[in-house]
């Protein structure tokens, strides 16, 4: 797997300031920007968010931004038009493309995101081309890859990396294949649990 500037765990404040400068929204005179990390592993980075007042100005990502929106309502301007993300949807958004975000009602929004590096996405479906989301707002997807909850290790890392290769396979109209069980791995695991029996 190639080294991006993903996989170096980034610095939150770092992150914060060069990413998220606030911009006026209509009607909104205080801001408050509030960013919870979730875990990260090389290449995945996950985080909550809540967002009142200001928005972020027009900026891109080096990795896809894959993320639920939690409450309120989150607008964003990407690809040339105006979206509404509400509670409940998935918003997609492709590896160096423009875009901003601000709440789209005096209550602000709160989402959850997942960053992921484009060579994970590649590994995970076999190499080809990457699945290209032509609508950047998802209706009914699966919501297993938004639980939290559980510390982000090399397992639960892969288990994400490949839900949302699925999910962003079935948005761009792919079919999702099953994927081949790693035999060998197994045997190795099966080995080491033989040698090492429960007392």
């Amino acid at each position: 797997m190639r080294q991006s500037a993903m996989s170096a765990a980034r610095p939150w404040g770092r992150f914060v300031t060069e990413f998220i400068r606030p911009v006026d929204t209509p009607g909104m005179a205080a801001s408050s920007v509030c960013i919870r990390p979730q875990g990260s592993a090389p290449g995945v980075e996950r985080f909550d968010a809540a967002v009142a007042g200001r928005g972020f100005a027009p900026h891109r990502h080096d990795c896809y931004a894959v993320g639920l929106t939690l409450g309120g309502v989150q607008r964003f301007r990407y690809r040339g038009a105006t979206w509404n993300g509400l509670p409940g949807q998935v918003h997609v958004l492709h590896p160096d493309e423009l875009h901003d975000g601000e709440p789209g009602t005096a209550a602000g929004f709160a989402y959850r995101m997942v960053y992921l590096d484009p060579s994970l996405l590649g590994e995970a479906l076999g190499g080809g081309a990457l699945p290209f989301v032509a609508t950047p707002l998802l209706d009914g997807a699966e919501l297993s890859p938004w639980d939290f909850t559980t510390p982000l290790d090399g397992l639960a890392a892969q288990d994400l990396v490949l839900a949302l290769a699925d999910l962003l396979s079935l948005a761009a109209g792919r079919p999702v294949s099953a994927r081949p069980l790693d035999r060998p791995g197994l045997a190795r695991v099966r080995e080491r649990l033989a040698a090492s029996p429960p007392r």
